[in-house]
């Protein structure tokens, strides 16, 4: 579980120190900056498990200088984690890894990284040789190749990472049959979850389900049928139709439920579960389940989302908010937690009024 994030001069966060916990819901107008705290972690996994070159990292948003604070180019950019991990007796041990980059001539480079708090790469050292005569560039992470040395559950644990942003329209074609419990960033690939959970039987489909049933009452049944080419899709069966509805005929609030469904509820939780606007698409009466199955879901996982929902976070712990905000082009972060005054505003209020009445601040 991630317990602390540092992050420097990353678009508009210039200087940012939060600290988390099991359950972590961010709340804060549009352009806060609420995208910028997950996408600092996503910059993390990237180059930690993946051992993505830097510039891979900036080529999205257009180069450094989009990236970077301000469009000031001569900072550096630093993002440090500090999470737990478990070890191969099952201990849970503390690990930070750190990194700091930024441009030297025209190129962007790392200039520093940290695991442990020791630095083990810098500015004056361009190149590492690797114990089988390989040379590592200035512009890739070196933990790509530490991993190919040595067995490190850490970075495991940072390779279950898993960030959403459901997109109902790319759950509608067929895709492709193989086994995978991993749902893709936009959900796409949910008819394919579907139909592996589906082919073995596995527990959670019942619960998906079940969840499905709650909240959408008429529904019997959830299916994945296979197309004359050997693609799956996903068909619900419902009360009082006599064929099940297709993927292509769901409308996209129904889509979106069974995919947030299938993240929350998955056979295989991930160390972390992001969710951006788990709310979307769906109606405010059903924020009620939406919050239990994030609850629930937090006590398997460590679970970050964000919402603009009043409505969801009447119904999430007090203690869970994030309020995020941006004064003068800087993101600022309040945790809800250990504020004076505020649980007596919440208890009077309610959590969702608290923070919609502009009371935890957070809002335009």
């Amino acid at each position: 579980m991630i317990t602390k994030l540092s992050i420097r001069n990353y678009k508009s966060l210039e200087k940012v120190d939060l600290s988390l916990s099991a359950l972590n819901v961010l709340v804060g107008p549009n352009a806060s900056g609420k995208s910028n705290i997950i996408g600092a972690l996503a910059s993390i996994k990237a180059v930690v498990a993946d051992g993505d070159a830097v510039t891979g990292v900036l080529k999205p948003y257009g180069g450094y200088q989009s990236v970077v604070w301000g469009g000031e180019s001569e900072r550096d950019i630093e993002i440090a984690v500090v999470w737990t991990a478990r070890d191969t007796s099952k201990k849970e041990e503390s690990c930070t890894y750190s990194m700091r980059f930024g441009l030297v001539g025209d190129d962007c480079c790392f200039k520093e990284e940290k695991w442990g708090g020791v630095a083990f790469r810098n500015l004056r050292d361009w190149h590492f040789d690797i114990i089988s005569g390989g040379v590592v560039s200035s512009g890739h992470s070196m933990l790509k190749y530490i991993t190919q040395l040595t067995n490190m559950n850490e970075i495991k644990s940072i390779k279950g990472w898993r960030f959403y942003r459901l997109a109902p329209r790319s759950m509608r074609p067929p895709r492709n049959i193989r086994q995978t419990y991993d749902l893709e960033e936009d959900g796409s690939n949910v008819s394919t979850v579907i139909h592996t959970l589906f082919s073995e039987e596995a527990p959670a489909l019942q619960d998906i389900t079940e969840f499905l049933k709650s909240t959408l009452p008429s529904t019997e049944k959830l299916l994945s049928p296979i197309t004359p080419d050997g693609l799956t899709y996903v068909a619900l069966k419902e009360q009082d139709v006599p064929i099940p509805v297709p993927s292509w005929n769901l409308s996209e609030g129904t889509l979106f439920t069974i995919a947030l469904a299938t993240a929350l509820l998955s056979a295989r939780p991930p160390t972390l579960l992001v969710i951006e606007a788990p709310d979307t698409e769906l109606h405010p009466y059903l924020m009620e389940y939406i919050a239990d199955l994030i609850v629930s879901a937090s006590k398997r996982t460590q679970v970050i989302i964000t919402t603009h929902s009043p409505y969801l976070v009447e119904h999430m712990p007090p203690d869970s908010l994030v309020i995020v905000e941006k004064i003068g082009g800087k993101t600022l972060v309040k945790p809800v937690r250990g504020r004076r005054g505020v649980r007596e505003a919440i208890k009077q209020l309610g959590v969702g009024k608290a923070w919609y009445s502009g009371y935890l601040g957070g809002v335009p």
